[in-house]
């Protein structure tokens, strides 16, 4: 019951983010500069063996044309090269606000709660680590 409740609570946030991002979206302003009508949005990433995936998506991530963001990647104890490939991403994209965190094994829900901890932005959006969002 537990894990379940956890589940669909983090679904209605997730959904509700989402849906504060797309209401941001289409009534934002032509200007491409953050600013208070731009708010601080942090992309939370926790992801498990996504090695393969972790290129693609973060790259998606990186691509958007939204400005004032920041992504926070949480590896829960991967035992593949999940947390290298991203570190050396991050090491390559200087402009943007990328980190990459680690911690043992604890469920996806633990690497949700540790990112949004690390996390700075205003607006939350949580995304698994294999999904690669379009450029808008």
């Amino acid at each position: 019951v537990g894990l379940a409740m956890t589940m669909l609570s983090t679904a209605r946030f997730s959904v509700t983010v989402w849906l504060s991002l797309l209401d941001q979206y289409l009534n934002r302003s032509t200007a491409s500069a953050p600013s208070a009508e731009q708010p601080f949005v942090s992309i939370i990433v926790p992801v498990f063996n996504e090695g393969p995936m972790i290129r693609a998506s973060l790259g998606s991530l990186l691509e958007q044309d939204y400005p004032n963001y920041e992504i926070v990647v949480v590896d829960d104890g991967s035992s593949d090269d999940t947390f290298d490939r991203a570190y050396w991403l991050a090491r390559s994209t200087p402009r943007r606000r990328l980190r990459i965190l680690t911690q043992p094994n604890g469920g996806k829900s633990s690497a949700l709660n540790h990112g949004i901890a690390a996390s700075e932005g205003s607006l939350l959006l949580c995304v698994d680590g294999d999904t690669v969002l379009e450029r808008q």
